[in-house]
């Protein structure tokens, strides 16, 4: 797909090849847990993934939730030992000027979401804005080559030209010395030297073509069937860990 494609987009191909289907989710890799022997290798719950637009926020409301937790704990630590603690002046003049005090409920956003992370310890995002773009998702406008779909089929890289014996045209001509005219009697055509039959007439080589790859990039997705035993719409369905398909 294109990189000015946006998210509706997706969403539409994904439509068009699996047919009635309904509440579809992109994500930057598979949000489900992995599966193990403890659990019989049973599918577990979806874990709730953050949008994309509010990781950012999230992560930073976290931190400053952390920091407080922190300090009430040795706030209290200090209480049941009868240490005495000074009032926090800043903390008493945010308590005149009610319009100075942060939020009361700003951290109700952590429990709505799990922020859930995968084995490189990379946050898991939903993205559901449906007006943003794949460059909005990858950062680049990828290739001219189109993905094949499946990767072991993408074009190969052509094979390397051997140097033919030419000068390149990055090669600079070494400055020959300026020397002086020296007054010569005679004709001055007796003093040329004759060129020689044996000499190779330099031949700029052409520059060598850069291949670039195509530029294949993965979303993750799931959705819900408007019936689950559709026969239709289960032969559609794709189910093994060879089926895979490029948008």
């Amino acid at each position: 797909m294109r990189s000015n494609s946006s998210i509706i987009d997706v969403k539409k191909r994904i439509i068009d090849f699996h047919g009635r289907i309904e509440n579809i989710n992109l994500y930057n890799t598979d949000p489900y847990p992995a599966r193990n022997k403890a659990n019989d290798f049973k599918k577990e719950i979806k874990p709730r993934v953050p949008p994309a637009r509010y990781l950012e926020k999230m992560i930073e409301l976290r931190k400053e939730k952390e920091e407080i937790d922190e300090q009430e704990a040795i706030k209290a630590k200090k209480q049941a030992e009868g240490q005495v603690i000074p009032e926090d002046p800043d903390e008493s003049k945010a308590n005149i000027y009610e319009e100075d005090k942060p939020d009361p409920k700003r951290f109700d956003i952590l429990n709505e979401y799990d922020m859930p992370v995968d084995v490189k310890n990379d946050h898991i995002v939903l993205y559901d804005d449906d007006k943003m773009t794949l460059y909005d998702i990858f950062g680049s406008y990828g290739t001219e080559a189109k993905p094949k779909e499946d990767p072991r089929h993408d074009p190969e890289p052509p094979p390397k030209l051997e140097k033919s014996l030419t000068m390149s045209p990055n090669k600079k001509k070494e400055a020959t010395p300026v020397k002086e005219e020296e007054e010569k009697e005679g004709d001055p055509d007796e003093n040329e030297e004759p060129e020689s039959p044996s000499k190779i007439p330099e031949v700029e080589e052409e520059p060598e073509e850069v291949f670039i790859p195509p530029d294949e990039r993965v979303l993750w997705y799931d959705f819900d069937a408007f019936d689950g035993k559709d026969p239709v719409l289960l032969a559609l369905m794709h189910r093994g860990e060879n089926d895979t398909f490029t948008l």
